[in-house]
């Protein structure tokens, strides 16, 4: 799982560093941000509220235990 990670990570950034060649190349100097930024950002953002909406939704537990006993 490790080497499949680092040779994702590889070839992302590798890709990325293209991506901005190619802008260059065209005479477009963009922002601070990059495509590869924003894609793994949104990425994020849509597994975390994935997973929100499974876990409080679907997954059978509460949040809040509503049994207590003392």
């Amino acid at each position: 799982m490790l080497l499949t990670v680092a040779g994702l990570v590889t070839f992302l950034a590798w890709v990325n560093r293209k991506h901005i060649e190619l802008q260059e190349a065209r005479g477009y100097y963009g922002g601070e941000t990059t495509a590869l930024e924003l894609v793994l950002v949104a990425s994020a953002v849509i597994a975390v509220f994935g997973f929100a909406v499974w876990f409080f939704g679907f997954s059978g537990s509460s949040p809040i235990p509503l049994n207590i006993s003392y």
